[in-house]
């Protein structure tokens, strides 16, 4: 989430940066020397709040999505899609692990600061050099967590099984939702197509 967060502060900062428009504030005043420079215009600050919640209306159902449904409903639903088991499963394995390689950024992180070793130095040569030790265990660990899964799957006989796409029966609650959501998506798309807000004339 923190990761997601950085993301719309930088796209909002681009896009208010970079589209000319009326400027609202000047990153750099003009009290300070070669100032006022670097505005930031109402037009970019607009459109970075449109990209932002884009972003955020894309990417929100696939995170609470992760977050509330294990493994094997994950690899049932994409193979609902015919999309085929092998896929699926490499696709449920690297949403794992990405949660996995943060947690074991930090902890490298921790043990390489108590070894007083400087993260961040002076420069793009220096910022590069001082993440090496980071990346380094966290690449090497990451590939052998890798091949050791592949092993497992291969132990347990992952290639020669069978799988099918069963479902449990939905429930009336959950059937209420899908219709309430299915016509939530009707009237967004007959909005969008008429070129007015049919909620607000409700």
């Amino acid at each position: 989430m923190r990761g997601l967060a950085a993301i719309i502060v930088i796209v909002g900062l681009i896009f208010g940066l970079t589209v000319p428009g009326t400027p609202i504030i000047y990153l750099i005043p003009a009290a300070i020397p070669f100032g006022p420079a670097l505005p930031v215009t109402e037009e970019g600050l607009y459109l970075g709040l449109v990209s932002v919640l884009r972003i955020f209306v894309f990417s929100m159902p696939l995170v609470i999505a992760v977050m509330t449904t294990n493994n094997s409903d994950l690899i049932r639903g994409l193979m609902f899609f015919r999309l085929p088991l092998d896929y699926a499963l490499m696709i449920v394995l690297a949403l794992n692990f990405v949660p996995i390689v943060l947690a074991e950024f930090g902890r490298i992180a921790d043990a390489q600061k108590a070894r007083a070793h400087a993260l961040i130095e002076r420069g793009l040569i220096g910022k590069a050099r001082g993440l090496v030790p980071i990346f380094v265990p966290l690449t090497l660990n990451a590939v052998d967590r890798a091949d050791t899964v592949g092993k497992v799957l291969e132990i347990r006989g992952f290639a020669r099984r069978r799988f099918r796409a069963d479902f449990e029966p939905l429930s009336a609650g959950s059937w209420l939702l899908l219709v309430v959501a299915a016509m939530l998506l009707l009237v967004a798309l007959a909005s969008a197509l008429l070129g007015r807000d049919l909620l607000a004339v409700v």
